[in-house]
C-alpha cells in the first residue's frame, strides 16, 4: 500500500509526458548517425591504408606486442584485418540506414557483433581467473 503512494505522482500523466518529450532523448539518432559516419569513415581509411600497403603488411600496421611471424604470419594477418575492416564498414552503413529508416532489423549486426565481443572477453576472463596448467593434447617428445 505505501509503494502504491511512492508510485501515485510518478503515474501522472503529465511527469510521464514531461520526461518523455525531453530535448536529450531527441538528439540520440543524430548522435547514432554521428558515430555511424566516424565508424565508416575510419574504417574505410584504414581499409584504404590496408589495401595500399600491398600483400604483406608493413611494419607499422603490426601489433606491437608480438614478434611479427610468430603467432601469425602477416599475410594472413593482413587477410584478417581486411575481412573485419569489410565487415565493419557493412555494419556501421547499416547502423546510419537502420537510423535513417527507423527499422530495427537493420541494427542486428552490430548487435550481434558486440555480443559475440562480450561472450569472447568473458570467456577470455574465466581464463584469466582459473588459468589451464595442463595441455588437452599431448605434446611430442624428441
Amino acid at each position: 500500500m505505501v509503494l502504491y503512494y511512492l508510485y501515485k505522482p510518478i503515474r501522472k500523466k503529465n511527469f510521464i509526458t514531461r520526461l518523455c518529450t525531453c530535448r536529450l532523448f531527441n538528439t540520440s539518432n543524430a548522435y547514432i548517425i554521428a558515430l555511424g559516419i566516424l565508424g565508416v569513415l575510419l574504417s574505410a581509411i584504414d581499409l584504404y591504408r590496408l589495401l595500399r600497403s600491398g600483400p604483406i603488411l608493413p611494419c607499422g600496421l603490426w601489433r606491437e606486442r608480438i614478434q611479427p611471424g610468430r603467432v601469425i604470419s602477416p599475410e594472413s594477418e593482413r587477410d584478417l584485418k581486411l575481412v573485419g575492416l569489410v565487415f565493419s564498414v557493412e555494419y556501421y552503413g547499416l547502423l546510419i540506414y537502420g537510423i535513417a529508416t527507423k527499422n530495427p532489423l537493420y541494427l542486428l549486426p552490430i548487435l550481434c557483433f558486440y555480443a559475440i565481443i562480450i561472450v569472447i572477453e568473458f570467456f577470455v576472463f574465466v581464463l584469466k581467473i582459473f588459468p589451464l596448467d595442463y595441455c588437452i593434447l599431448p605434446l611430442p617428445r624428441g
